[in-house]
């Protein structure tokens, strides 16, 4: 211990200054002195640490946040393409009632189709998924969806209403590839009352003057005559319906058709 007076070096016990005589005052040490100005130090170093290790694991976690939400937007993109049938229907309160018979089919390209088996006249339009709402677009028309997919259920929540719809899965959506999928006759009832021949060759009977043909394109098939093209799909193995798109990119559908 030093005398805070003449500066002396003393015992630490020592109640006077062997120089001076002086009293000895509650002095802090060399060591103590250093090793209290070092504590504060060593304190905002782990600090520094700390903060650092907390920075790094945030920004970790929204990286993963951010890979987990595209990941799972392009996998909703994926597993909701194929064709459905609706079940029912919950109300805003919670209640359920059947409502069935309503083919509901999602196609690669952006096209979807809705209505009643052998009927989709009034049901064709575009769609898409946003920040994990999808949109159906009709004409003019925009409503807003919340989709969810659950042991092969599809659920639309519609917030205008507060309904949500039901769907069971009927087929999964592939590419077609082979052309036995639209090769054969197919049968209008509802619309033009007029019959077409699908030809494996990739020639078709229209029923029209002039040399018809088809060829596939992906998810659907293109017919084309001198004086006709149209997109065909096929929904639940049964239907072929014909798609017509607008100027502006509206599309519904024109005519169905069912395989004889």
């Amino acid at each position: 211990m030093f005398c805070s007076k003449c500066g002396k070096q003393n015992r630490s016990d020592a109640k006077f200054c062997n120089g001076c005589g002086d009293a000895m005052a509650s002095t802090v040490s060399v060591n103590s002195e250093v090793s209290l100005q070092a504590q504060p130090k060593q304190f905002t170093l782990k600090k520094i640490h700390i903060i650092a290790a907390c920075a790094a694991t945030a920004a970790v976690a929204t990286a993963l946040i951010i890979v987990f939400a595209i990941f799972n937007r392009g996998n909703l993109e994926r597993n909701i393409l194929g064709d459905w049938l609706r079940v029912g229907i919950y109300n805003a309160d919670g209640d359920f009632r059947e409502s069935p018979d309503i083919l509901f089919a999602l196609r690669e390209n952006g096209t979807y189709l809705r209505g009643f088996p052998g009927s989709f006249s009034s049901g064709a339009g575009s769609w898409r998924i946003e920040d994990g709402n999808m949109q159906l677009i009709r004409r003019t028309e925009t409503h807003q969806t919340q989709p969810k997919i659950r042991r092969n259920r599809l659920y639309l929540y519609y917030p205008e209403s507060g309904e949500t719809h039901v769907y069971t899965r009927i087929s999964t959506h592939i590419r077609l590839t082979q052309v036995d999928a639209f090769v054969g006759e197919w049968v209008s009832e509802w619309v033009s009352q007029s019959n077409i021949y699908l030809f494996a060759d990739g020639t078709a009977d229209l029923g029209r003057p002039g040399n018809s043909s088809w060829e596939l394109a992906n998810d659907y098939i293109v017919i084309r005559n001198p004086n006709f093209l149209a997109r065909g799909y096929i929904v639940a193995d049964t239907y072929l319906v014909f798609v017509t798109e607008s100027d502006d990119g509206q599309r519904f559908a024109s005519d169905t058709l069912q395989r004889r």
